[in-house]
């Protein structure tokens, strides 16, 4: 017995999923084995796409173009480029996460970071697509309108902050190896007061 249910209602809930006795816990309705079918078809269906993609020369180009692109701005910039467009075309997270992991997984200089990569986009913006099962199925689960993705502040504030963070940091490294470079240009020349002085600025950065 589990909560006033025998062995048979459990093994049955299980396997079809809890059906609500009255409109007060409507909201628990559902689960199952059963309903884990479609996403199981998906997942399957999803890795075969990627291993084609990854024993064929379909994404060298693209793959090119990235690289560039991570030259130009970053590896978590063209991570997210990538993550936008993937989760715009595949229409779900599991796809769109596989083709940004084989487009991307080139430029980032330890797996770790291409790990948080990967989970500070395309795990968030697969959901901000409308069409996507990441952002479909809870949109239809709750009855709420397109518009109300807005609310949805974390998946659209975390690439944001990385961005900003990362534009920052690009910055800041980059003052800093101008007055490194003018340091040592200085320790060769200038006399002892101007070496100060670029000490000085160069500490609190």
């Amino acid at each position: 017995m589990c909560a006033g249910y025998g062995a048979l209602e459990v093994l049955h809930t299980a396997l079809a999923g809890y059906v609500a006795p009255d409109a007060s816990v409507a909201a628990l309705a559902g689960g199952g084995l059963v309903s884990m079918v479609d996403a199981v078809q998906i997942v399957c269906i999803t890795s075969a796409y990627a291993g084609i993609f990854e024993e064929t020369p379909l994404l060298s180009g693209i793959e090119r173009v990235v690289v560039g692109v991570s030259a130009r701005l970053s590896g978590y910039a063209a991570t997210l480029a990538v993550s936008v467009f993937s989760s715009v075309i595949s229409c779900n997270q599991t796809l769109a996460i596989m083709l940004t992991h084989q487009l991307c997984r080139d430029i980032d200089r330890a797996p770790e970071e291409h790990a948080l990569d990967l989970e500070d986009s395309v795990v968030l913006t697969a959901g901000l697509v409308p069409w996507s099962i990441a952002g479909a199925v809870p949109l239809a689960s709750m009855g709420a309108p397109v518009a109300s993705m807005a609310l949805a502040v974390y998946l659209y504030a975390v690439p944001a902050w990385r961005l900003a963070a990362g534009r920052l940091g690009s910055r800041r490294r980059s003052r800093i190896g101008s007055i490194v470079r003018a340091r040592a240009g200085c320790r060769g020349s200038a006399p002892r007061s101007e070496w100060k002085n670029l000490d000085e600025r160069v500490a609190p950065l």
